[in-house]
This record gives C-alpha cells, structure tokens and sequence, in this order.
C-alpha cells in the first residue's frame, strides 16, 4: 500500500519549519531564531547569520521567501506570539541573503516583521535569525 503524503497548508510545520509558500515549484519552509517578543533574543550579525544558515543546511530568505513569509504566515496571523511583529531592533527585523548592488561588502537586505518593510542594513548589525529551505514536493502516486 502506497502512503498518500499530505497536502501542505500554509502555516504547518514539518520538523520543525513553517511551510510558507511556493517559489518556482518549490515548498519553502522557514524556522526562526529569536524573534519571539519577550524571549531572549538570538540575533546575529548577517556573516555570522551566513554561517549558521550553511551549518543548518538552510539558507537566508530572498525577497520572494520573505514576502511569502510576510504575506502567507505573519499577515495572516499564523503562529500568532511566535514572532516579534513590534518592528522593534533587533529582535523585531531579520535578515535577507541580498547585499547592497552599491556596497555589497558593507550592507544586506533586512525586513521588518510588523510590516514586510524592507531596507538596508549595515552587516555589522545584529538582528534576529530566519532560515530557510526550499524542497521538491513529493511525487503524487496512484
């Protein structure tokens, strides 16, 4: 008997990430790190938010990941109190994995939580950790 793999529905969580969207026939999933308001807080710097992603065999959102984090978890109020949407710093903004085009050494995308309001930060700063990973979805059998 073959086994029917479930129909992903925004906001589930798989080992721990939250299913968020598709990109390019892709599932994306997203975990984060220290972004709950009142917890304490992991932030990091975006090099050292670069290599926790590769250790975590994840990587730092596009901007499409983000809007589909924003647009399909946070907007619609899935796992409400699991984030920091205050757009306090730094727990409230994450970083994204794209540098500056005028000085990619210096700076990094970052999106604030309680809006999707994006902009540049200098990578020196630390802000809060969202990972992600992206995955073939299964093959429906018959």
């Amino acid at each position: 008997m073959v086994k029917k793999e479930k129909i992903l529905k925004l906001g589930d969580v798989k080992d721990s990430w939250v299913y968020v969207g598709t990109d390019k026939g892709l599932n994306i999933f997203a975990k984060a790190y220290g972004v709950r308001r009142g917890k304490s807080s992991l932030t990091k710097q975006w090099e050292e938010t670069m290599d926790f992603a590769a250790s975590q065999n994840a990587h730092l959102g596009s901007d499409v990941e983000l809007h589909l984090f924003q647009v399909n978890v946070i907007n619609k109020g899935l796992l409400k109190g699991a984030f920091d949407t205050s757009g306090s710093i730094p727990s409230g903004w994450v970083w994204g994995a794209r540098r500056f085009p005028v000085y990619p050494n210096d700076f990094a995308r970052v999106q604030r939580l309680s809006d999707g309001y994006p902009d540049w930060y200098w990578k020196g700063y630390q802000v809060s950790v969202l990972l992600f990973r992206s995955e073939r979805p299964p093959v429906c059998r018959r």
